[in-house]
């Protein structure tokens, strides 16, 4: 009776342990679909929605020139990926409604100013701002699973949307013209979709500025001869930005911005980011071109003595002369006296006009102290508004 009782209890043990593995496994599968859920966004939309044409504009003031290494205007104009973020628009302000992924026309020419693309929306009584988000990964996505979703005020969103380089002292990743990471950009317009609505059109800024650096073309030669460029340094850079402006900093109708829009915790980097690639569409020598790409970074107070050393500035290596070791020149984004603002999808351009003698023997010394004996000046290209300032 004895090995009998023993028999049936290890048999009821057996069964209870089976059930609990058998419960374990279910529950394991549940677990592992609920992680597969939450890299989708759940959407329960019930509701009447229409795919539309969106035409979008990218604005540039930038020449097309043939390029073997760096990028110029083809591949800053490359759309790789649209998202559409949309905000219920009323009396308060605008809200998180819904987000959908677009798609590219497949006729596409790779780089070209206007490009379509089909995105659905959402027929609705009420006004949206239809955002548009290009070259941003699965961040949009990743942005709304994390939480920002229903209720969150589009500024908040957008002020989230963030860019983040992998380390501190990478630099945009811009190879070649056929290896590199399209910039992304960010547009929108407000409307009241209805049946009716078959196209829209929004215009894009580039969340990134560029930097070239070149020998006055009017007078390389004679510059040249007495000066020849070998690296530029790149000091004082954030490694995160927004990929969307804040409203308050943009110029309507939405063309351009007036003022940078940082990250909520900008996180900056001294540097120097070296760049000593004078291949196209640069110049050995001469011109550095498409290789400097930097988030906007926002000026230091004028008055602080410690001012200069917080300033985003290049400086500029080159052989003066008969020399074998490199000269250190520092070139500061002044106007009238005052350091300037780096501002998204504008180009600067340093413009070297004259070389009267050596520099600093280091790159440190010369991003530590005051300028000599190269002339600058630099041109601003607003690239949504087409216009140039002359910074001197």
């Amino acid at each position: 009776m004895i090995t009998k009782v023993y028999k049936l209890t290890l048999l009821k043990k057996l069964a209870i342990s089976g059930k609990y593995c058998f419960l374990a496994m279910v529950f394991s599968l549940i677990a592992f679909s609920c992680i597969e859920e939450s890299s989708k966004v759940i959407d329960k939309f019930k509701g009447e929605e229409k795919e539309v044409i969106f035409s979008i504009n990218i604005p540039s003031a930038n020449d097309v020139t043939p390029q073997l290494r760096s990028i110029n205007l083809a591949q800053e104009n490359t759309i790789q990926r649209v998202d559409l973020v949309a905000f219920h628009k009323d009396n308060t302000g605008s809200y998180f409604d819904y987000y959908y992924q677009g798609t590219l026309d497949s006729n596409k020419t790779p780089g070209e100013s206007t490009q379509n693309c089909r995105v659905k929306v959402r027929l609705a009584s009420y006004a949206q701002d239809l955002v548009i988000i290009t070259n941003a990964g699965t961040r949009v996505i990743d942005l709304i699973n994390s939480g920002s979703g229903q209720g969150t005020s589009k500024e908040d969103f957008l002020a989230r949307l963030e860019y983040v380089l992998p380390k501190a002292g990478n630099t945009w990743y811009a190879v070649s013209a056929s290896d590199y990471d399209a910039i992304p950009m960010w547009g929108e317009t407000s409307t009241t979709v209805t049946q009716n609505t078959t196209q829209l059109s929004v215009s894009l800024l580039r969340m990134l500025a560029k930097i070239d650096v070149q020998l006055d073309v009017t007078n390389s030669a004679a510059i040249k001869s007495v000066f020849k460029m070998k690296s530029v340094s790149l000091y004082n850079t954030l490694t995160n930005g927004r990929i969307a402006p804040n409203s308050s900093n943009i110029r309507q109708p939405g063309d351009s911005v007036i003022a940078p829009s940082l990250p909520t915790a900008p996180a900056n980097y001294v540097g120097p980011l070296v760049y000593q690639d004078f291949t196209a569409p640069g110049t050995p020598d001469v011109a550095m071109k498409g290789a400097i790409y930097l988030f906007e970074t926002k000026a230091p107070v004028t008055t602080d003595s410690l001012s200069p050393l917080s300033a985003t500035c290049v400086v500029i290596g080159g052989l003066y002369t008969t020399d074998t070791a490199q000269s250190y020149y520092r070139v500061d984004f002044l106007k009238n006296g005052k350091f300037q603002d780096i501002l998204r999808n504008h180009r600067y351009l340093v413009n070297i006009t004259s070389v009267t003698g050596r520099g600093y023997p280091t790159p440190d010394e010369a991003y530590r102290n005051k300028a000599v004996n190269m002339g600058v000046y630099i041109i601003v290209w607003d690239e949504g508004n087409t216009y140039n300032v002359d910074l001197k």
